[in-house]
This record gives C-alpha cells, sequence and structure tokens, in this order.
C-alpha cells in the first residue's frame, strides 16, 4: 500500500481559502481598513455624514456595521455639546467652572493611578 502525503495548510491559508469563497456582504475588513474609515470619518459633520450614508448604503456589512457606529458616535457627541451649552446659557454653570471641574478630575486620576 502506497502512503499519500497529506498536505498542511496553514490557518492563516485556511481562512485565506474560506474569505474568498464568501460573498461580498460578509467579507471582512483589514486592519487597515478598519484604521482608515476611522480617521474619514472622524472628520468634523462631512466624515459624519459619510458614515450616516455608509451606514444606510453599504453592501458590506461590516463597513455598514463601522459607520453605523461611528454615526451613533456622532450624534451623542452633538447631544453632549448641545446639553452643554444650554446649561451654560440656563445658568447652571460657567465654562471656567466647567474647565475647573474637568481640569481637577484629571489630577484626581493622574493621583488615583500614581497612588
Amino acid at each position: 500500500m502506497k502512503k499519500t502525503k497529506i498536505k498542511k495548510i496553514s490557518k492563516r491559508k485556511q481562512l485565506q481559502e474560506i474569505e474568498k469563497h464568501l460573498p461580498v456582504a460578509y467579507k471582512p475588513l483589514t486592519g487597515w481598513g478598519y484604521f482608515l474609515r476611522a480617521i474619514f470619518y472622524s472628520i468634523p459633520v462631512i466624515g459624519w455624514i459619510v458614515a450616516w450614508c455608509k451606514a444606510a448604503r453599504a453592501k458590506n456589512r461590516n463597513v455598514a456595521n463601522y459607520a453605523r457606529m461611528f454615526g451613533t458616535f456622532a450624534v451623542l457627541t452633538i447631544i453632549a455639546i448641545v446639553a452643554i451649552v444650554a446649561l451654560h446659557f440656563a445658568g447652571v454653570f460657567t465654562f471656567d467652572q466647567l474647565k475647573e471641574a474637568i481640569v481637577d478630575f484629571g489630577r484626581e486620576i493622574k493621583n488615583t493611578l500614581l497612588a
């Protein structure tokens, strides 16, 4: 009986082979894909609009979910800014008090981490 050699395939090669046969909607993003999208979506207003459009129309689910996350972050940021400005104009605090509170909080964290 003749023994046949079984060729071992690395895990990376197996994954690459699987990825070739995936539909476009499920192809994974590369690390650079995530990194460059993060930079692009972080551009105020323009990046946020593009993120919302990609979230609604992307054919790849990974791109759509990543864009949806950035769109959600943009909306929460806008809400926080509007709330802070509204509280300032309502007379709850001044921006100097807010700045001092943030600086104190930073010092507190620094002292806690260094202790």
